[in-house]
C-alpha cells in the first residue's frame, strides 16, 4: 500500500503545510481556530501557544522512542561536534545578521532572536548527515556527491 510518508519525494512537513492550507479558513474552513474562541485574538494567540507547546512535546517524544537504544552514546562525538561549536557558531552568526537587519536592535535581543530562528534539530542533522534519509539511502548519485 502506498502512503504519502513512504514516498521519497514527499517531506512530511510539505503534506502537513498543503493539508493545511486546503482544510484551513481560507480554503474549505473545515479547521477555523478563529472560530473557536469567538474572534477573540488575545484568546487565539494563547490557544496557539498551548497547541505548538502540546505538538513539539509529542514530536520530541516520538523521536526519542523511534531512536535506537544506543543511537546518543554510539554517535555523540557527531552530535558534541554539532551542538557545540557548529550550534554556537550558527546562534551568533544568525544573531549578527538579525542585528544588521533590524536596526535600534539592542546584541542581548539580537541574541535572543537569533536562538529563536536558529536551526535547532541536531539528531536530525546527524542522521541526515550520516546517511539516515531514506533518499540519501536510496543512492541518489545528485545527491550523495
Amino acid at each position: 500500500m502506498f502512503t504519502f510518508r513512504n514516498a521519497d519525494v514527499l517531506a512530511e512537513a510539505l503534506v502537513a503545510c498543503v493539508a493545511g492550507i486546503a482544510f484551513g479558513p481560507y480554503a474549505a474552513s473545515l479547521f477555523s481556530p478563529i472560530s473557536w474562541v469567538d474572534g477573540d485574538q488575545e484568546k487565539l494567540n494563547y490557544l496557539t501557544l498551548q497547541v505548538t507547546r502540546i505538538v513539539i512535546g509529542l514530536q520530541v517524544l516520538f523521536t526519542g522512542i523511534s531512536l535506537p537504544k544506543a543511537y546518543i552514546w554510539k554517535t555523540r562525538l557527531s552530535l558534541f561536534t554539532l551542538l557545540i561549536p557548529v550550534m554556537t557558531a550558527a546562534w551568533f552568526i544568525s544573531s549578527l545578521l538579525v542585528w544588521g537587519l533590524i536596526p535600534g536592535l539592542t546584541w542581548l535581543e539580537a541574541l535572543v532572536v537569533g536562538s529563536c530562528v536558529t536551526p535547532t534539530d541536531p539528531v536530525l542533522a546527524n542522521s541526515i548527515c550520516r546517511g539516515g534519509s531514506r533518499i540519501l539511502q536510496r543512492g541518489d548519485a545528485d545527491l550523495t556527491a
